[in-house]
């Protein structure tokens, strides 16, 4: 999976059916250049697909399908979900650990296999990345025609609760519930002070313990027509964000477009209603370098699925439905119609210059390492910036971000190895081969109230029999190539294996250091050979070769 992107599966068969048409494999491969996504794998009429964390509407097929119509023009616009809001159908008591809760009905379905294991698996990414892993919040779903009515939210003692969980045939009792593996992932968001959130029935029959594990009697299947759903969250954001997307996507799966607001303490009804904002024809135009008129830039609008409509001349009301989490400027806007117009459509054009240019120094030092790195055998990388809190807490003092999208991009890299030693990971079936990868970027660190960046070069090896030695020789022979020479010595890295680990030192200053990475962190990230790494400032080496 690429870097920023979510790999999902869908079923070629079911998104035709979703579209309305047939489309077929290569039909797919062009609609996804209008859509920021692209194609893994294709195992018959199996596709995998590797979507943006800025679409979560495409997680699953169904919003995929939604888009899709919007950038063939068979239904454009607004994807319209009525809302209806009931109050007496739900009792939500307060649960100190997990406060928020959102109870909804949807009607109508008509489920297949496919259907079912799509909605798990969007249930299950909005669960992961933006419900933080559960830890913020958490989704569940239950054939409604099992339920008796109203449904309960409270806490409970553990000892007190027994059910059968799903995928099991015997009820549990108590905290038993941890032993299993669901228990043991998320129980810990559960507990407090012996008590756990459940959901139940009006019969006070446990639908689920909140956020570990629903019930095997409520599960949905084939013959379920009606859906009864409930998000619980720590905070009102996530559980806005997760619920929204969900519904969302069951929408397009149901003959009413209705949601049944059954229950909550934490929505009202604007949270489903769509924003709007005004953008002009002329900002569009300048930003993008063409000249739409009125009708072409509202038709564009329109099949990127915003409602959009002429004020006057040039100002366009525009209307943004409540799933689309990363449109939150009119950039965005305007980047959307570009994606449908198709940026192969849209000509190029070279800014002037008043003044010639020359590489850089720094810049003609990259290149240099960048050629002896890929002569030495190491194949360059390239990785975000931003990264997720373990991996930044490798580097150094971790630097957060305000507002992320995703905890998985939350840091700013403070060092270039770990996400490296990370890759290496993902690809452990190379191991055999002793992969050796590097990257040259950029890096953050903290000074005092500041925050500084620096250039690094990263350096990572795994394989059965790596040592230190193997490292130093990359390093060595890099600065060799460099016209410098390096010395080494030991150090005490938190990171490395003790007697293992040194300072890079040239003409007298460090540079970088390089280690064996220690065995708990390649247990953590699931490395099961030796690695080794270095890593060194390309600012201080520029230093020394130009002083």
């Amino acid at each position: 999976m690429a870097l920023g992107r979510v790999s999902i599966s869908i079923d070629l068969h079911d998104l035709e059916t979703l579209v309305g048409r047939k489309l077929g494999i290569d039909e797919l491969r062009e609609l996804i250049k209008y859509a920021k996504m692209e194609i893994d794998n294709i195992d018959g009429e199996k596709v995998e697909l590797e979507v943006t964390h800025d679409r979560p509407d495409h997680f699953s097929v169904e919003g995929i399908s939604r888009t899709f119509k919007g950038i063939l023009g068979i239904e454009v616009g607004l994807a319209g979900l009525k809302s209806v809001w009931r109050t007496d159908l739900s009792h939500i008591d307060d649960v100190p650990n997990r406060k928020y809760v959102v109870f909804a009905i949807m009607r109508g379905f008509s489920l297949s296999d496919e259907a079912i294991r799509q909605m798990i698996q969007l249930q299950e990414k909005l669960s992961t990345i933006y419900g933080r892993n559960r830890r913020r919040a958490s989704i569940g779903v239950y054939d409604l025609s099992k339920v008796d009515l109203p449904v309960v939210y409270k806490q409970a003692n553990i000892d007190d609760v027994s059910y059968i969980p799903l995928e099991m045939n015997r009820e549990i009792r108590g905290a038993e519930l941890f032993s299993l593996e669901k228990g043991r992932i998320y129980g810990e968001y559960a507990m407090l002070n012996g008590k756990v959130p459940i959901i139940a029935d009006s019969n006070g029959r446990v639908l689920a313990v909140a956020p570990v594990l629903g019930s095997e009697s409520t599960k949905v299947d084939p013959n379920t027509r009606d859906i009864l759903i409930d998000v619980t969250a720590t905070d009102i954001k996530s559980l806005r964000e997760v619920f929204t997307i969900f519904v969302y996507g069951l929408r397009e799966r149901t003959l009413n477009h209705v949601v049944e607001l059954i229950g909550t303490n934490a929505l009202n009804e604007k949270d489903l209603n769509p924003t709007e904002r005004q953008i002009e024809l002329s900002d569009i135009n300048k930003r993008l370098g063409v000249s739409f008129n009125m009708d072409e830039a509202l038709n564009l609008l329109l099949r990127a699925r915003h409602d959009a409509s002429k004020i006057d001349e040039d100002l366009i009301q525009v209307k943004i439905a409540p799933y689309r989490l990363g449109v939150i400027h009119a950039v965005d806007i305007i980047e959307d119609a570009a994606i449908i117009k198709g940026y192969h459509e849209i000509p190029g054009i070279n800014p002037s210059s008043p003044s010639s240019g020359r590489l850089h120094p720094i810049t003609r030092l990259v290149g240099l390492i960048r050629e002896a790195m890929i002569g030495l055998g190491a194949q360059e990388v390239m990785n975000y910036v931003l990264t997720d809190p373990y991996l930044a807490s490798l580097g150094g003092t971790p630097i957060k971000l305000v507002n992320p999208i995703s905890e998985l991009y939350s840091m700013v890299r403070t060092a270039i190895w770990p996400q490296l030693v990370s890759l290496l990971a993902r690809n452990k079936t190379l191991a055999p081969r002793k992969p050796k990868v590097f990257e040259i970027g950029r890096v953050a660190s903290i000074d005092g109230g500041s925050v500084i960046e620096e250039n690094h070069l990263g350096f990572a090896i795994t394989g059965n029999e790596v040592t230190l030695t193997d490292v130093l020789v990359m390093s060595s022979s890099l600065i060799n190539q460099l016209g410098l020479k390096a010395r080494y010595e030991a150090i005490n890295e938190e990171n490395g294996i003790n007697g293992r680990s040194v300072k890079i030192i040239v003409n007298g200053f460090t540079i970088g250091k390089a280690f064996e990475v220690n065995p708990d962190i390649l247990i953590k990230l699931g490395l099961e050979n030796p690695t080794g790494v270095f890593e060194v400032s390309i600012d201080e080496l520029l230093k020394l070769i130009f002083q």
